[in-house]
Formats: structure tokens, sequence, C-alpha cells
């Protein structure tokens, strides 16, 4: 499912340069790509969830399209009020990116499954919450952005 999210943010990149990806220190083998094309579009925000979501909403008030790809478990537990008060509620085209959602890294502890990810952005304003079953599914709600968006990316493989 990575593999065909970043192929397909390079593809709608290529199109649209108001598309820019931030990602908190994750994304290894795969964002390296989109960087690589884009490297003045790509941000590393290290493990900061808070600010990376407040960097998007900025970058989204200046007409950007940002995608914040993070952690799901760390996404929204630690930067829930970002995301409630700079994205969700000022409704910006933001989407966020929940990378191992559900169980994916269970063996890491509870502190790494997200079992309420999809709830708690559920209760959010103008947030619209996805779960992508397979890789066409993904790739249509990314082009369906933007609006306030959360996708639980899992680790379905083509």
């Amino acid at each position: 499912m990575r593999t065909v999210l970043i192929d397909t943010l390079i593809e709608m990149a290529e199109k649209d340069d108001r598309i820019w990806l931030l990602y908190a220190d994750v994304g290894y083998g795969h964002v390296e790509r989109f960087q690589k094309r884009f490297p003045e579009r790509t941000v590393n925000c290290g493990i900061r969830e808070q600010a990376t979501v407040g960097i998007a909403a900025g970058l989204a008030l200046e007409g950007k399209l940002p995608f914040v790809y993070a952690m799901a478990t760390f996404l929204t537990r630690r930067a829930y009020e970002q995301i409630a008060v700079d994205v969700a509620n000022p409704n910006l085209p933001v989407t966020l990116l929940g990378i191992g959602g559900g169980k994916t890294y269970a063996d890491a502890g509870y502190a790494h499954c997200p079992d309420e990810d999809l709830s708690i952005m559920g209760l959010l304003p103008n947030m619209e919450v996805r779960w992508p079953y397979n890789p066409s599914q993904l790739v249509r709600d990314l082009r369906n952005a933007p609006r306030p968006l959360y996708l639980r990316v899992g680790d379905y493989e083509e």
C-alpha cells in the first residue's frame, strides 16, 4: 500500500506543484522516491507530529496541498489537538496519512497500536475518515483530496 501511496503522490505532484509531503521521520524505503523527485516540496519534520500538522496547516493556508505521512498512533494521539484546531475546525485541505494502523506494529506494544484512530478522527468537524481496503481504493481516496482527510494506510501488499 505504501508503494502505491508514494507512486500516486508522485504522479499527482507532477501535475500539481501545490502538493507537498511532510513526514515525521518515518517511511524510509518509501518517501525517498518522492523526496528525490521533489526535494523542495518534501519536509522531514522529525519525530514531531504536532509540529508536522502545524506546518501542514500553514502550508494549506498558503494555498498548498500538504500530505502528512506519520505513524497512525502518534499522529492521531499526540497531534490530536493540532489536527482539531489547525486542520479540522478551519476546514483546511490537509490529508493525514496514518501509517501502520490497527495491529500492524503490535509487536512494539500498545503505544504503537492505534485501535481508536478511526473513531477519534471521525469526531472532528469537517474531517473525512477513510480506511482504504485495497490499492485502487487508496488511489481514489488520494485523488479525491483536498479536504480535511484522515487515511489509515494499512500494509496490504499489491
